[in-house]
């Protein structure tokens, strides 16, 4: 008979449902006991996903500044991400699980061994962390070569099944400086990167916390990591995908997240009015001053807007730096002018003269000085070293870590002779 069936049995109550039972024998008991299995499945079920998604909110938490050592990884995998891009991914050749990292954060690798000169080059991490492994994702450069060009050997080089030293994760650029402010997250070319890192992390942190992205490509050829952006969209509602094709007629767009021409100030001040918002931009030097200067005139506020570039040489600002000053005969500080000043190497044993307009780094490197580099652009922190003696001046304001007694050598110019421990 169709009955709604509620049995007691053990001191339990037990909802069963809509059924068509017999309710003489052991039938029922038996559907009973078949039901508080599911129930009990299901339990365990939920409550271990559950778990899993609370060690990994746990593990990218207590992420606050994860060991930046040099390891040597192996190349898992290689995905050929776009016509330009390949992403990468790195395990522990012992099969551990890597250490977590902070959304945003990047790896200094290094080229694989050759008869080419060494390279070294920071590329930001392209995934969220809790993985167990590291991902990067590198643009070839176009018209590069194999001898200066670090991503033309990491897209003809390298080959899975490969170790390659790599080191971090590092970097000050991270979500860590959003709070709990809606997040709007720039992008441009393969400057997804870190913005991607940063979504994903957002989303498994702080899963109601509004986030936008507004990506900046060429083509459709040229839009990395599309289908993942398209599907964290339609999985977390309050994520809104802003795609921008500089180079796509607008009767060829189809998705509702793609737009034809570039996004500007009045594409976000549409959509966010006058929310006060934490805004992280990542592309090319002038696109991301631009960018900048276009959010300050909607009223945005300078220390929430922050970015981060790789291997720009631009001009940012000036800053000064020492540890002994030289006073002049009246006691006030001597505004050196020279042009060329000597740099000891302390530790290196080794000495060289500086002329303008080289940085440290370049100096050091001519001088066979224990130094190591990455960005030359004052992020990544691969080259801050102590000042032992002497004055410097930044020709662009480091974005990495420096103690008052260090300088980060590749931005870094003497302003009187120097002692360096390198």
């Amino acid at each position: 008979m169709d009955a709604i069936l509620i049995l007691l049995a053990f001191g339990t109550l037990a909802w069963v449902g809509f059924q068509s039972v017999q309710l003489s024998g052991g039938g029922a008991l038996h559907l009973w006991q078949m039901a508080q299995l599911r129930s009990l499945e299901s339990d365990a079920l939920h409550q271990g996903i559950a778990s899993k998604l609370n060690a990994l909110k746990m593990e990218t938490r207590n992420a606050k500044s994860p060991k930046s050592i040099w390891r040597t990884l192996v190349v898992a995998d290689i995905i050929q991400q776009s016509v330009d891009s390949k992403t990468f991914l790195f395990v522990d050749p012992s099969g551990d699980r890597l250490p977590s990292f902070l959304p945003g954060q990047h790896l200094l690798i290094e080229s694989p061994p050759s008869s080419l000169p060494q390279l070294r080059r920071c590329y930001s991490l392209s995934h969220g962390p809790g993985a167990g492994y590291y991902q990067i994702t590198v643009k070839k450069k176009e018209d590069g070569k194999a001898d200066s060009s670090m991503s033309v050997r990491m897209h003809e080089q390298v080959a899975v099944g490969d170790e390659l030293r790599v080191k971090g994760p590092q970097g000050n650029f991270t979500t860590a400086l959003a709070g709990q402010s809606p997040v709007v997250l720039l992008a441009a070319g393969i400057g997804i990167t870190p913005m991607l890192s940063m979504l994903e992390g957002i989303l498994a942190e702080r899963p109601t916390a509004t986030v936008w992205l507004y990506y900046q490509v060429r083509d459709a050829e040229r839009e990395a990591f599309g289908a993942r952006l398209r599907q964290l969209a339609m999985k977390h509602t309050q994520f809104q995908l802003r795609i921008f094709r500089s180079r796509s007629n607008p009767k060829e767009v189809r998705d509702q997240s793609v737009f034809s021409g570039k996004f500007g100030p009045a594409h976000i001040h549409r959509e966010l009015g006058s929310k006060v918002a934490e805004f992280f931009m990542c592309g090319p030097e002038i696109w991301m001053q631009q960018c900048r200067e276009g959010l300050k005139a909607i009223g945005h506020s300078t220390e929430r807007i922050h970015s981060e570039s790789f291997g720009s040489d631009a001009k940012v600002d000036i800053a000064d730096k020492h540890l002994s000053k030289t006073p002049s005969r009246s006691g006030s500080v001597k505004e050196n002018k020279q042009s060329a000043f000597q740099v000891a190497y302390v530790r290196s044993n080794t000495q060289a003269e500086w002329t303008s307009p080289s940085s440290l780094l370049d100096n050091a490197l001519a001088a066979n000085a224990i130094v190591e580099s990455g960005c030359r652009a004052g992020n990544c922190g691969s080259c801050v070293t102590r000042l032992l003696k002497g004055t410097i001046r930044y020709n662009r304001k480091p974005d990495c870590d420096v103690s008052d007694r260090d300088i980060a050598l590749c931005v870094a110019i003497p302003t009187t002779d120097l002692e360096l421990d390198a």
